[in-house]
């Protein structure tokens, strides 16, 4: 994907995980441990994936709860770089723009990870204050994942 939109807001987190870099990618990259990942208020499942095992180009549809609406949604993965980094971004969802990127960095017996989000807000919701509470929700969702 080339250059995202010149409205997009972002959010970055990182954190150090007591993981080698390769046994951290596998866990963040296995799609049955995102339910347990994401915080209950959330609602989150995932529904269906087009491959077995994630890879370039894997579409990965989901259930969630979008401020209390139930919301469908359709991400693919963009970058697949085992065991560095991956990313995956929406095709069909709530923003008009929305890529999350994982980026895994090896510190010896540890692992420095970060989640880095952009997104752009639909033409109807663009205004600071929506900005400012997705910014809010995501905090939220990766403390829960920090902890």
């Amino acid at each position: 994907m080339a250059d995202h939109p010149r409205s997009c807001h972002s959010y970055s987190i990182t954190q150090i995980l007591p993981l080698s870099q390769e046994r951290a990618f596998a866990y963040f990259a296995d799609e049955k441990k995102l339910q347990s990942l994401t915080p209950s208020w959330l609602g989150f499942q995932v529904l269906a994936k087009s491959s077995p095992r994630l890879r370039q180009g894997t579409r990965l549809d989901y259930l969630m709860l979008f401020r209390g609406l139930p919301m469908h949604w359709r991400s693919r993965i963009e970058d697949w770089e085992p065991p560095r980094r991956f990313s995956y971004v929406q095709v069909r969802g709530p923003y008009a723009f929305f890529k999350h990127e994982h980026l895994f960095e090896r510190l010896g017996r540890r692992t420095r990870m970060t989640d880095r989000v952009t997104f752009e807000l639909p033409w109807l919701l663009r205004h600071p204050f929506v900005a400012h509470l997705v910014k809010a929700d995501l905090k939220r969702i990766f403390e829960h994942r920090r902890d």
